[in-house]
């Protein structure tokens, strides 16, 4: 078994989706790593699920209020540049 990121990095870096996303918890799964193997670099959820998903979760998560900004962010146009 291995963890999985749901939306993979490699999606979220073409999205410009913020790093902080990415690594929240509701992105992430166990899985297999036979299945992880086998689904390479695709995301089993698009950016606007995550959104959703992070913004109605309820664990402990030292990020939570950060993300949910980022989200607000995002929605409106913002993006995580590499350089910046």
């Amino acid at each position: 078994y291995c963890r999985d990121h749901r939306l993979s990095r490699i999606d979220g870096f073409r999205n410009e989706i913020f790093p902080e996303l990415l690594r929240h918890p509701a992105n992430c799964a166990i899985i297999r790593h036979s299945e992880n193997a086998s689904k390479g670099s695709d995301s089993s959820i698009t950016p606007e699920e995550l959104f959703e998903e992070i913004e109605k979760y309820t664990g402990d998560w030292k990020e939570q209020e950060l993300c949910v900004s980022l989200i607000e962010k995002y929605r409106n146009g913002e993006r995580w540049l590499l350089n910046e």
